[in-house]
């Protein structure tokens, strides 16, 4: 007897005003939980992005970023570390004159700084993958 009487409420027409009301809600759009969940890490996924990019336009950003980030949270340590590399990284690898590179290297690429465009390269992709790092433990 009970299922009878749940089968008739759903067969049942709605009566008008409550139509009117079924038929305004559909209009609306409320994110979902989920929708909304998607949307929070976008955002948050675009500034770490936008933020990322910034930074790394040379090593000067990329070493000051890292060293404000260390400085904000000194308790993780490996962005001093990142400051120092980024900084004394970027010293050391601009001797093109040096005995190694000069066995690597021919003097034509020495002169149009085929290495400086790799470090620099090489640099800029690591920090793109560190300080974003970074970012998310300071958002989070």
């Amino acid at each position: 007897m009970n299922g009878l009487k749940e089968q008739r409420c759903f067969t049942q027409k709605l009566p008008q005003h409550l139509k009117k009301l079924k038929k305004e809600l559909k209009k609306l759009t409320y994110p979902t939980m989920f929708e909304q969940h998607v949307s929070d890490e976008q955002f948050l996924i675009d500034q770490i992005k936008s933020e990322t990019g910034q930074k790394n336009r040379n090593n000067v950003t990329r070493t000051q970023a890292y060293l404000e980030f260390y400085q904000t949270f000194p308790e993780i340590h490996w962005a001093l570390l990142g400051h120092m590399v980024s900084r004394n990284g970027a010293w050391n690898m601009t001797d093109l004159k040096g005995d190694l590179l000069s066995r690597v290297l021919s003097s034509q690429e020495r002169k149009e700084g085929v290495f400086q465009v790799f470090r620099a390269k090489v640099i800029g992709l690591y920090f793109k993958m560190s300080f974003r790092k970074c970012y998310f433990i300071e958002k989070v």
